[in-house]
């Protein structure tokens, strides 16, 4: 039995050191998804995540993902592109319309243009050739989460800029600055 990169990895230990998750109190853990039709990839990667404290589900095919995101969405979803019953383009695009803010690690059997076009068509956060380390897969995943808590960051600041001109323009009003929202994003240690 031949084992893959990412079975390599996890059997040293190295890349499950190389990312640690530290949760701010009172924020849920991330919620990652992996979408992958080969067995032991699908349960390497889900391993790797899972020891990283995060919170993982896998899906052997993209009609498990799709329901799978019906029924929780999710923060990030690490998907194979060459899926057997839904196109990895189609799936990016239906999971998309089910959870707007999925962020997509997008991995494939080899790098092409039209691949490239459709993760970049998509949002995906990071494009990997699929035989990539689990350290790779594990930095684009604290990429992708870094991502996720930087439009989290200018979602509330547009919102509390938004308060502040409203509180600005109405006539007869005193200035007064609203509450800063208190929106603590989760930290990413890397060592």
């Amino acid at each position: 039995m031949k084992l893959t990169k990412i079975e390599k990895e996890l059997k040293s230990s190295r890349a499950l050191s190389l990312v640690y998750w530290v949760q701010p109190p009172g924020f849920p853990m991330p919620k990652l998804l992996v979408v992958d039709d080969e067995p032991r990839t699908r349960r390497s990667l889900t391993r790797a995540l899972i020891s990283m404290s995060y919170d993982v589900e896998a899906a052997s095919s993209g009609e498990q993902a799709l329901s799978l995101l019906k029924a929780e969405p999710r923060d990030v979803m690490v998907l194979d592109l060459s899926m057997p019953d839904v196109s990895g383009t189609e799936l990016m695009e239906r999971a998309l319309q089910l959870c707007p803010n999925l962020l997509i690690v997008m991995l494939a059997e080899e790098a092409t243009l039209e691949t490239a076009i459709a993760g970049v068509k998509c949002q995906a956060v990071d494009y990997l050739v699929k035989d990539a380390s689990a350290e790779k897969v594990a930095r684009a995943v604290t990429a992708a989460l870094r991502e996720q808590s930087r439009r989290v960051q200018e979602r509330v600041l547009v919102r509390y800029l938004s308060e502040m001109m409203d509180t600005a323009v109405q006539p007869g009003s005193t200035v007064s600055s609203p509450a800063v929202p208190q929106a603590t994003p989760p930290v990413y240690v890397h060592v």
